[in-house]
């Protein structure tokens, strides 16, 4: 909160009506870092003959300071209320956004059947979804590139150690799967799903954490 006093010194030149365009204070927020601009009213002035030996001067000086005391005190308060309100207005969206993880959390339900005795599908369909996920997640190429190479991107994003070891697990079983042609076997793919449950479950609780 600033307080800030201007005064000015006005010389009238000639009977008749004039105007003191309104203040202009621009200043930064430093939070959001955002520049911002205050205004004052126009003044309307009035310069008449002297009716009675008075100092006017002091008197419209004394006015015109007041004025812009308060169009500037109601600005600011204007200023606050709405910077007040926005900032109400984000919390309640942070809090109102739905985690990543959930959706992914019910692709992992709906497409994915244990019960489903072609196990290299269901191998096919959780390697898809890990791979989506961390694409969005950590914004990586995953889709794109090599088990062997999402690790090492994940590496770099400063992740966990656990989180590397059971995504390069789930990938490596859904590999052999895919590229051997062989049925492996469903404690695999009962294991793979586990896994990735809990990469989902795990950043979904730190998401939220993180929101609170």
């Amino acid at each position: 909160r600033v307080l800030r006093t201007y005064d000015y010194v006005l010389k009238p030149l000639a009977l008749g009506m004039g105007y003191i365009d309104g203040l202009i204070v621009d200043y930064k927020d430093t939070k959001y870092d955002e520049i911002h601009s205050i205004v004052t009213n126009r003044l309307e002035v009035k310069v008449i003959d002297p009716v009675v030996e008075t100092n006017w001067t002091l008197w419209l000086l004394t006015g015109t300071g007041i004025v812009l005391l308060v169009g500037l005190s109601a600005a600011t308060a204007v200023f606050i209320r709405r910077k007040n309100a926005r900032e109400s207005e984000q919390r309640r969206q942070m809090l109102q956004v739905i985690p990543l993880e959930d959706t992914y959390l019910n692709d992992l339900k709906q497409k994915i059947d244990l019960k489903n005795p072609n196990t290299n599908d269901s191998f096919s369909a959780l390697s898809k979804i890990l791979k989506r996920y961390l694409s969005q997640r950590y914004q990586i190429s995953a889709m794109e590139i090599t088990t062997p190479e999402i690790t090492g991107e994940l590496q770099k994003a400063a992740v966990s150690e656990k989180l590397v070891e059971q995504v390069a697990e789930t990938l490596s079983a859904c590999d052999v799967a895919k590229f051997s042609g062989a049925q492996v076997e469903s404690g695999t793919l009962e294991r793979c799903y586990t896994l990735v449950e809990d990469i989902l479950n795990r950043n979904k609780r730190e998401f939220i954490e993180s929101t609170n």
